[in-house]
């Protein structure tokens, strides 16, 4: 016999060897994937409580601006102003922000004090700590911050309101000038450790340098931290 009809004859055993030892396991491993397969758990979906996300502002320059890419205290207050969430956050990074846009007399926040008209919504404007974050209307002729809106909640935290004139009352109608600091037409206002200083209402009745309220508002004061 030729030796290559031996190697011929050992490689056919050794195929067929191999097919049948195949053979056997395929069995075990169809087992094994059906136990797998009937061990696997059921996925089911769950329902979360409604979370509400706030939007969220960080100014990057200590000048005055009413565009809204400028990275302004002001372009901050007009975006969440604008937009349509619910809860809106102001982070004031330590500096001092100059106020110099003159133009009394306006509610759009364009210009003249900060207008804040959100009706229904809530804002933050957080700084650093008061003797680090300082919102100045020295330059301005005109008060800090105007809540137009009634409804809206405001909450002032770690800052300092500094520098704000009132020389009317906020509307056509009122007679006394109210409101250096912050003038709030039906809103509801907190102040949070925070310094209210050097601003004034001339010519009216007013308390020098803090919030004025009307009827029916929440006004909250609390010491600093």
């Amino acid at each position: 016999m030729s030796r290559s009809s031996s190697k011929k004859r050992r490689d056919s055993r050794t195929h067929r060897g191999w097919r049948r030892w195949f053979a056997t396991q395929v069995p075990e491993r169809r087992v094994a994937r059906a136990v797998s397969n009937s061990s696997r758990s059921v996925l089911h979906l769950e329902h979360l409580e409604q979370r509400v996300v706030l939007a969220s502002f960080i100014p990057t320059i200590f000048t005055d601006s009413a565009a809204l890419d400028s990275g302004s205290l002001r372009a901050a207050v007009l975006e969440a102003n604008a937009n349509g969430d619910a809860t809106n956050l102001i982070t004031l990074p330590t500096g001092t922000y100059n106020l110099t846009l003159a133009g009394a007399g306006e509610d759009a926040g364009l210009s003249g004090d900060l207008d804040l008209t959100a009706a229904g919504k809530t804002l933050t404007i957080r700084g650093a700590g008061p003797g680090a974050a300082a919102i100045d209307a020295s330059a301005l002729a005109d008060r800090v911050f105007h809540i137009v809106n009634a409804g809206m909640t405001v909450f002032f935290e770690d800052l300092t309101i500094r520098g704000g004139i009132a020389r009317d009352g906020g509307n056509p109608s009122a007679v006394a000038s109210l409101g250096g600091g912050v003038l709030s037409n039906g809103g509801n206002v907190t102040l949070d450790n925070v310094a209210v200083d050097a601003n004034q209402a001339l010519g009216g009745s007013a308390p020098i340098g803090v919030p004025v309220l009307r009827a029916g508002e929440d006004f909250i004061l609390r010491a600093g931290r």
